[in-house]
């Protein structure tokens, strides 16, 4: 049985409505205690490079805030990018999501030593997203 078949949040394929073009996943994903701000629910988006900058990430991830805060039901959703990442903050801005304060932290997963280590941290609130300001 596959997670979104049981409710669980998953990344799912994005597809050009056009053309079905692949442009790559965008979902929500949960995360453990690892993080410093978990356990949390994550919406993010990872796309082809040749689809940047065409609005995808943004109607997507709004798409799957909607599903988290409708159909999850959830309180809050996070998302985070590299500090380096300005597209994808760029992104979380859009979405009207806030940056948390003194959210800078260490990716668990990366070598403290990697460059791209640091990550900023974005919030979106159910009760805020859903009274659309």
């Amino acid at each position: 049985m596959r997670l979104s078949e049981v409710g669980e949040p998953i990344f799912w394929a994005a597809e050009r409505i056009g053309d079905g073009a692949l442009l790559g996943a965008v979902g929500l994903h949960r995360l453990g205690t690892d993080f410093p701000f978990g356990p949390a629910l994550e919406v993010g988006w990872r796309l082809a490079r040749d689809h940047w900058g065409k609005g995808y990430a943004t109607e997507a991830a709004r798409a799957a805030l909607d599903y988290a805060f409708g159909s999850l039901d959830a309180p809050r959703v996070y998302a985070f990018t590299a500090l380096a990442n300005k597209r994808s903050e760029a992104v979380m801005q859009r979405l009207g999501m806030k940056k948390v304060e003194g959210g800078e932290f260490a990716h668990p997963d990366l070598l403290p030593t990697d460059p791209s280590s640091m990550h900023m941290l974005y919030v979106a609130e159910r009760t805020v997203w859903q009274s659309g300001t």
